[in-house]
């Protein structure tokens, strides 16, 4: 399949796919497509399973996590 697109379009792709180190134009787009795309049921299920976790308060800090590893 091919898409035109103007040559503005195709040097802004080609500075994304080079700073974001991807392989291909088709990265790029995948890139900005998938945060939109829905959740697989696994996924749903993690999320749902980490909000509640952190709704009882069942979670722990970065920085918390952070001091544990300087401990060891």
């Amino acid at each position: 399949m091919q898409l035109r697109i103007k040559e503005e379009t195709h040097l802004a792709i080609t500075k994304l796919k080079e700073q974001l180190l991807l392989d291909s134009y088709d990265d790029v787009i995948w890139h900005f497509i998938e945060p939109f795309l829905p959740l697989s049921n696994s996924s749903e299920s993690l999320r749902k399973e980490a909000l509640d976790e952190f709704k009882k308060g069942e979670t722990i800090s970065f920085e918390e996590i952070l001091a544990e590893h300087e401990k060891d």
